[in-house]
């Protein structure tokens, strides 16, 4: 039975689940249709894989000496330490392993709600005594994007994604195939960039 923690309030609705090791559910209280703008595993659980996707998931490289590691906070579900207030859900790896090999750094992610906005932050730390560079960090995305069931299904249930990259004012926006509203918008704060 899996342990899920809400972040609500009067407009938003977000659903980590521990043993997913994501956001498994995120709607919002304006949507008459109660469109959910991420795949759950209920209806897709062929994605709930020991490397899982779900929204919340963070992927990359580091470089350690001469060798390039990959890793995946999706094959450390278990090993995340949740720990939840209202509205806002931080989740600690006290240390990033890969295949079994600890990496040398520890990473902390928060979930905060507040009025329409999720801010998703990740702080990595460098626990080690070596230079730990990081290559490639990737956001992997499970939304909500399969059309199936009937027009209704497909025309306000189900929400396609748009992007504008332009560097320092990139931003990626999920709407439904109807124009209605709601929209996600997933833009990065300050320096951020997505590529």
């Amino acid at each position: 039975m899996s342990v899920r923690i809400y972040l609500k309030n009067n407009i938003i609705t977000a659903v980590y689940d521990k043993d997913c090791g994501g956001i498994v559910s995120l709607k919002s209280a304006y949507d008459d249709f109660k469109a959910d703008f991420v795949l759950t595993p209920e209806e897709f659980p062929e994605y709930d894989v020991d490397d899982c996707k779900w929204l919340g998931n963070l992927e990359g490289k580091i470089v350690l000496g001469k060798e390039t590691v990959s890793f995946s906070t999706g094959r450390l579900k278990k090993k995340g330490l949740c720990s939840c207030q209202e509205n806002c859900l931080d989740i600690t790896w006290p240390e990033i392993e890969s295949e079994g090999k600890k990496l040398g750094f520890s990473m902390e992610m928060q979930f905060l709600l507040e009025n329409e906005l999720v801010t998703w932050t990740a702080k990595f730390e460098n626990i080690s005594e070596d230079t730990i560079s990081f290559t490639e960090i990737a956001i992997p995305l499970l939304m909500n994007q399969y059309f199936r069931i009937d027009d209704d299904f497909k025309y306000d249930r189900c929400v396609m994604r748009h992007t504008c990259i332009t560097g320092h004012s990139s931003y990626i926006y999920w709407e439904k195939s109807s124009g209605n509203a709601p929209v996600l918008l997933l833009a990065p704060l300050s320096d951020g960039v997505f590529t």
